[in-house]
């Protein structure tokens, strides 16, 4: 029975995009059953979430910084994936076939591969920034311009297409549907050495950078907060500055320890393991969904880290604005000068119902 299936699901991983062959025997129905679920959980929470981020950005004034853009690039990157590619593969679960054209599945291919590309490279770019203004102050303004700026934002979305570009040359048989996985993506056993160059210079070297940064700027702001005690110890100012530095890096460092705690299951699977049978199918399916799931979290660890950007969240949500105290100038009798009178306003949130 044992290799009648593993015969069964080779013949399904060894198919090319385009396809229409089943694979309702490839997963268990108990663990579709949690595909399911947790796909469902992951679109409530993770388009809104990030369309939250990039409304708070965009409408809070004090928010609209140059660095932001990076941050607002990212929940972009991740609205995609949560909206786009997910739902493709919630339609192939429950059809239990590819359910696209071959054309298509190979653009949905090209697009996971530069929206997963993007994220790690954004998120090891605002860990650049933070390093650069916290580290080298003298040198940000000259690094991070709007010319700058601009550019580097460009880097961020073309490092997945020109690591495509080689693949495509090979042959589009290098993007295949995938159905362990349940998604047409670039073929992580069919090449083993495009696969580690992948995985090492899109992957492991925006890691290591990222640490690196990370550690240089809590290294620095927890020096530079122990002579302001020492020195400063009365100025509220310095303190406050200093404050605001290491709850903004607390909250870049845990969406950073998320991505790499959510991608090491995926990134394992595709490097260590060259025949993917060896590895149990539900664990195949779990890294990806792992892969979706910090799609969904970095708008959560914001809020949750970051009591200004909660603060911004209820400034730009409609439902969570507070009433102010209005003075009213009101006229009483000819004879009486002009009072003021507080008009009496409550000051309690507005329902959102």
């Amino acid at each position: 029975m044992i290799s009648s299936a593993n015969e069964t699901l080779s013949s399904i991983m060894g198919t090319l995009i385009g396809t229409n062959v089943s694979f309702k025997n490839v997963l268990p129905d108990s663990t579709k059953s949690v595909i399911l679920v947790v796909s469902f959980f992951l679109l409530i929470i993770g388009i809104p979430g990030n369309l939250l981020v990039i409304w708070t950005f965009l409408k809070v004034k004090r928010l609209r910084v140059n660095h932001n853009v990076f941050v607002v690039s990212l929940a972009f990157v991740d609205t995609v994936i949560i909206g786009y590619l997910l739902p493709n593969n919630v339609a192939s679960l429950l059809r239990g076939v590819c359910p696209i054209s071959r054309n298509m599945c190979l653009l949905n291919g090209i697009i996971a591969h530069i929206c997963f590309s993007t994220s790690v490279q954004t998120i090891m770019v605002i860990a650049i920034n933070r390093f650069v203004k916290i580290c080298c102050t003298t040198k940000y303004d000259m690094i991070f311009d709007n010319r700058k700026m601009v550019l580097i934002l460009v880097y961020t979305y073309s490092v997945g297409p020109i690591f495509l570009v080689p693949l495509l040359v090979m042959g589009d048989s290098q993007l295949v549907y995938d159905a362990t996985l349940q998604m047409c993506i670039f073929d992580r056993y069919g090449n083993w050495r495009c696969t580690t160059i992948y995985q090492t210079l899109c992957l492991a070297l925006p890691i290591l950078i990222t640490a690196y940064c990370y550690c240089s700027v809590y290294r620095t702001v927890m020096k530079t907060r122990s002579q302001v005690m020492q020195r400063f110890w009365n100025n509220g100012l310095q303190k406050r500055r200093i404050q605001h530095e290491l709850v903004v890096t607390r909250s870049q460092f845990a969406i950073f320890i998320a991505y790499l705690v959510l991608y090491i299951p995926f990134g394992v699977t595709a490097v260590f393991v060259t025949d993917r049978l060896s590895v149990p199918v539900s664990l195949h399916a779990a890294g990806i969904y792992l892969c979706y799931l910090n799609s969904c979290i970095n708008g959560l660890i914001y809020g949750l880290l970051n009591k200004n950007i909660q603060q911004a969240y209820r400034e730009a949500l409609p439902c969570f604005r507070r009433k102010h105290n209005v003075i009213a100038v009101q006229p009483f009798l000819p004879k009486d000068s002009y009072k003021v009178r507080k008009k009496a306003v409550s000051t309690q949130t507005e329902s959102c119902v």
